[in-house]
């Protein structure tokens, strides 16, 4: 199988030294700190791809895919293909399907997060199918300079480094096709309005993120008070039924001596009237016979 040519970074620099450009059909690493250049250049390959009438696509993990900063680089937005993942594995199972697709992307991004690891039996595979497809295949790192590659399938690693003035270093680490260890120093357009966009969408983004924190945690510390001055009332009125109760049986003793004492004057009442009522009686039916004793005599 014949070589595709090289699919060019945009830079004349650049591409002369790496021989035309990115290889296809073999993987590409370009490492770097956050705005340290790398996603401009990959931008660069989008763009060619996309000029010459083929696809594009960029597998973002790492979430720093601006659309404003794509657009600033030329990149028109509607033809280019974003896949948002949530994890490097989904990441490569995205850029397999892609690749797999002979001829669907002429440039594949895979943007990952820091500190992410791929097996190097994932990379022979992807490189596999991106070579039969003469696929540009790009990874984006941020491993160190002096770190080890993503792993031995690596054809090219780039390092880029962002200087004073909006310059970029651009070192090459690694060549299996030319030379390595040469660097050159590039003035990437945009490379400063990129990097201010990026924290700018940061800094709102975290704000956001403060901010909605805060409403939950004010939201949960009222909902706290609530129930703790429902609990409070709750056991208010606990205590005032308790000690209604408590009152009540203290005064049951009072009542029921005073029902007695009642009971008993009525009692008493109604036997001094009887009492008074039979005297009565009696001297009535005794008067008669008194009158006739006192005529008598």
């Amino acid at each position: 199988m014949s070589r595709a040519a090289p699919l060019e970074v945009g830079r004349r620099g650049l591409d002369r030294l790496l021989g035309g450009g990115v290889p296809r059909g073999q993987v590409v690493e370009v490492s770097g700190s956050r705005s340290s250049g790398k996603a401009t250049l990959a931008f660069g390959v989008c763009l060619r791809a996309l000029e010459k009438g083929r696809a594009a696509a960029w597998i973002d993990v790492a979430g720093s895919f601006w659309p404003v900063v794509a657009a600033e680089a030329g990149l028109p937005l509607e033809r280019l293909l974003v896949v948002k993942v949530r994890a490097p594995a989904a990441a490569l199972r995205a850029a397999h399907i892609l690749l797999s697709s002979a001829g669907a992307v002429a440039a594949l991004v895979v943007d990952l997060t820091p500190g992410s690891q791929v097996r190097e039996r994932e990379l022979i595979a992807l490189q596999r199918l991106a070579e039969r497809s003469a696929t540009a295949l790009l990874f984006l790192t941020a491993r160190p300079r002096t770190a080890p590659s993503l792993g031995a399938s690596v054809a090219l690693r780039l390092y880029t480094e962002r200087r004073a003035g909006g310059s970029v270093r651009i070192e090459v680490l690694r060549n299996k096709q030319g030379a390595s260890q040469r660097s050159i120093v590039e003035m990437l357009e945009g490379l400063e309005r990129s990097a201010e966009a990026a924290e700018a969408a940061e800094t709102a983004e975290t704000a956001e993120t403060a901010e909605a924190a805060e409403t939950a945690e004010t939201a949960e510390t009222a909902e706290a008070v609530k129930s703790i001055e429902a609990a409070d009332s709750a056991k208010a009125e606990e205590t005032e039924a308790a000690e209604a109760e408590e009152t009540e049986a203290a005064e049951m003793p009072d009542v029921a001596k005073a029902v007695k004492a009642a009971k008993s004057a009525t009692a008493a009442t109604a036997a001094t009237a009887a009492t008074a009522g039979t005297a009565a009686e009696a001297m009535e039916s005794d008067g008669p016979d008194r009158v006739r004793a006192r005529s008598a005599l």
